[in-house]
């Protein structure tokens, strides 16, 4: 529930904002811990984007990119291997979020296409 409460004067408040993709998985400004050791560069991206794992995942995972409106722009690739490459040349400037993970857990980061 909103209320004036949580306005401040300037008339805008941002806290724990969510982003709701079409499938119902909720994703936050707030990265879910889910215990993999990874990295994502560059960031911000032009029109590549590398994920590398510090160790080959132990069960399926599942990589996807959604833009701010809850969209995804890219849908659910596997990544079976350490790292993996994924062209975002086709998206616009702007933030959008990496979502990574299985079955039971998943990992949200942010990533800025330039």
């Amino acid at each position: 529930m909103f209320t004036n409460d949580f306005i401040p004067s300037d008339g805008f408040y941002f806290d724990d904002f969510r982003v709701v993709d079409y499938q119902g998985d909720v994703l936050s400004l707030n990265d879910w811990d889910t215990g993999l050791d990874l990295s994502i560069y560059p960031n911000p991206a032009k029109s590549e984007v590398h994920i590398r794992l510090s160790e080959i995942p132990e069960t399926s995972l599942q990589v996807s990119i959604v833009d701010l409106q809850g969209r995804t722009v890219m849908p659910n690739r596997p990544m079976t291997q350490q790292q993996t490459t994924l062209s975002v040349s086709h998206l616009a400037p702007g933030l959008y979020f990496v979502s990574l993970g299985g079955l039971e857990s998943r990992q949200v980061f942010k990533l800025m296409i330039e």
